[in-house]
C-alpha cells in the first residue's frame, strides 16, 4: 500500500491498474461529472470496481435545501451537486458503468450507495 495526496486527474495516476476506486462522499462536490466519471473508468482495470456513496440532496426536505443552496451561492459551503435518488446510477450507466447493486435509503442521510463495473475488454 502507498499514499499519494493529489488528485484523480494527477498524470502520475496511470490507466487501468486499479482493481477498486473507492468515491464515498465526493461525487456531489464534484463540478465536471463530464470529466470526473470517464477519468475514473479509465483509471480501472477492465472489470474493476468503483464503489459510489454520495448523497442526493435534491431528496432532502425543503427547509435543509433551503438552508445548503444559499449557503453554496455564497461560498459558506462548496459546490454541491443536486442529485435525484436515481441521478447517480443513471449517470454511471451512462458513462458505461454495469450496476452490480445499488441502495438508497432516505434514513440515512439521504445516500445512494452503488457498486458499478467497468466493463471487461475481450
Amino acid at each position: 500500500v502507498s499514499f499519494l495526496a493529489t488528485n484523480v486527474f494527477d498524470p502520475r495516476l496511470e490507466p487501468e491498474t486499479y482493481d477498486v476506486i473507492l468515491a464515498l462522499n465526493v461525487l456531489h462536490l464534484a463540478k465536471d461529472h463530464q470529466k470526473l466519471i470517464p477519468r475514473l473508468k479509465q483509471l480501472l482495470k477492465p472489470g474493476g470496481r468503483l464503489l459510489v456513496e454520495t448523497p442526493c440532496v435534491d431528496e432532502m426536505p425543503w427547509w435543509q435545501k433551503a438552508l445548503l443552496y444559499p449557503a453554496g451561492a455564497v461560498g459558506l459551503v462548496p459546490h454541491i451537486h443536486r442529485y435525484t435518488k436515481d441521478a447517480p446510477k443513471a449517470e454511471l450507466k451512462h458513462f458505461g458503468f454495469t450496476i452490480l447493486g445499488s441502495n438508497y435509503d432516505p434514513t440515512q442521510d439521504f445516500r445512494c450507495s452503488i457498486a458499478a463495473q467497468k466493463p471487461n475488454m475481450n
